[in-house]
């Protein structure tokens, strides 16, 4: 079965088109726009993601052959033409002009399981929530600038923000009482 994705025209309410959109469920959907470029990005549990030119309603299919999982999460970045793809093993940047895989995002060399992410809106810095413990990367350099101390397994980090002008990172945690 497929997820197809429903545009509108806001000023009327007026039905445009419905674009068919991938085989599995639609786990992200980001509008990107500029001036210059009028972009959506979906991603899916079919471990795709397709760019969308809304200007035209032209697709760029992109297959990421690499993703072991399902993409869970995904953010854009405009200025810097990448998206960052998370999956629950991978954090990956990803090129707005090919669809090919540009870095992959691990601090640890066994692998790490990836909670949450976040992006900057220029695409200079992601953050990450790598086995509990937050990661930030500079993403010209591709290394980390911070790792933080490994959290307790009843500690969770729930969600992460980028906040004020991109100088702040924000995090939320979850606390799990086991029995």
């Amino acid at each position: 079965m497929r997820d197809n994705i429903y545009i509108w025209e806001t000023s009327y309410g007026v039905y445009i088109k419905r674009l068919d959109a991938h085989y599995g469920r639609i786990s992200s959907l980001i509008g990107s726009f500029s001036n210059a470029k009028n972009l959506v990005v979906s991603a899916s549990m079919d471990k795709t993601i397709k760019i969308w030119n809304i200007n035209n309603i032209l697709e760029k299919d992109y297959q990421i052959d690499h993703l072991e999982k399902p993409i869970e999460m995904l953010h854009v970045s405009i200025e810097s033409e990448i998206v960052v793809a998370m999956t629950r093993n991978q954090l990956v940047v990803i090129s707005l002009k090919d669809g090919k895989i540009k870095h992959s995002l691990c601090n640890s060399p066994h692998g790490a399981i990836f909670s949450y992410s976040a992006l900057t809106v220029g695409g200079l810095i992601a953050v990450s929530s790598e086995s509990n413990r937050l990661v930030i990367w500079d993403l010209i350099e591709i290394k980390p600038t911070f790792i933080g101390e490994s959290q307790s397994p009843t500690l969770l980090i729930k969600q992460l923000k980028i906040h004020q002008d991109e100088t702040y990172v924000i995090c939320a945690r979850l606390l799990f009482i086991l029995f």
